[in-house]
């Protein structure tokens, strides 16, 4: 099989793989200390971890919540909430400004002594909807979340949220053709290409909350050396197995140490990445793995002095640094694999 081909299976599971990957990032996506996403913003459960970011129930209108995310955020105002029965108007709240009924009563041919607001003692009521502000009864959709019967004002149909299905698609897909094509029909192309879609997540995870999760970082870990190890059994394989792991254990302890020196300028989920990257940096060799560790630091670098290079003031917020550190690492396998 040529490259160009490998090059075109690679992508089109990158991008099978990448649209999955839009729930898990919004899941993912929470502070420390935080659970898991389980609702969307909305307020409608969500159900597994893989798929497009988009509820298939209706979502609230622009100016009222669903009832789920009323009853979670007692911030946002309560919707308006109408019985669809036949016989069922919206019930109204008692007034305590009118006469007795008896009262009422007394003249049933004269007007309403009530003023315009009550209909006179015997006469049908006109239909509740017609009033200003209530809706008609029947003309709501079901509350997706509740009873059947109930219909809430301002619904509109299944909704997205979080990042978009194709971008995550197109990135997933380019980092595997970028990588197909590097290391070509090399058993350890298999491993690069299959476990990059994971990395993928965990960058942009970091870049919406910096943060990594355990949940990924330590099983890609465990994952990568499997995998080269799978590879480095396979004939035709152009790396070393030994030296990823001595590879994934230096990067690891460089960050670290790095980490117990400055841990408000480094997290551990850093560390706990550098483990799989220097997995990957290690397979094709000491110079690969210095120059992908050196290019993550530079990358970050370069971005943090940005504002200073177009004479703005110096970048004062922190910023993700697992997106450089996996940039970094990708170059360097990009650069070993065309070594290679």
């Amino acid at each position: 099989m040529g490259v160009a081909s490998l090059i075109v299976l690679a992508a089109e599971y990158g991008v099978a793989v990448g649209s999955l990957l839009p729930r898990a990032l919004y899941r993912l996506s929470v502070e420390p200390g935080e659970p898991w996403r389980g609702h969307c913003p909305e307020g409608h459960p969500v159900a597994g971890w893989l798929g497009p970011a988009r509820c298939r129930h209706a979502a609230a209108g622009p100016d009222l919540p669903s009832p789920a995310a009323a009853a979670t955020n007692p911030d946002l105002p309560s919707p308006v909430v109408v019985a669809t029965g036949p016989d069922l108007p919206p019930a109204a709240a008692p007034r305590t400004d009118l006469p007795p009924p008896a009262a009422a009563a007394a003249s049933p041919g004269s007007a309403s002594p009530e003023g315009p607001g009550l209909q006179r003692p015997g006469v049908e009521s006109p239909d509740p909807a017609e009033g200003p502000g209530l809706p008609r009864p029947g003309a709501e959709s079901p509350d997706p979340c509740g009873d059947p019967g109930v219909g809430v004002a301002g619904r509109r149909g299944p909704h997205g949220y979080g990042m978009p299905a194709g971008r995550a698609a197109v990135f997933a897909g380019a980092v595997c053709a970028a990588l197909a094509g590097a290391v070509g029909a090399r058993p350890e192309g298999v491993a690069y290409v299959a476990l990059a879609p994971v990395l993928v997540l965990l960058v942009l995870v970091d870049r919406a909350v910096h943060r990594l999760p355990d949940a990924l970082t330590l099983p890609l870990a465990a994952a990568a050396a499997a995998a080269l190890g799978g590879a480095a059994l396979a004939p035709g394989a152009a790396g070393s197995w030994r030296l990823a792991l001595l590879g994934g254990g230096a990067l690891g302890a460089s960050y670290l140490l790095l980490h117990l020196i400055n841990p408000a300028g480094l997290g551990f989920g850093d560390v706990k990445l550098a483990l799989t990257l220097g997995v990957a940096l290690g397979w094709y060799g000491w110079g690969v793995w210095a120059a992908g560790a050196f290019l993550g630091f530079l990358y970050g670098a370069l971005y943090g002095l940005s504002p200073v290079l177009r004479g703005s003031a110096p970048r004062k917020e922190a910023f993700a640094f697992g997106p450089f550190m996996a940039a970094g690492a990708l170059t360097g396998v990009l650069l070993g694999g065309f070594g290679a």
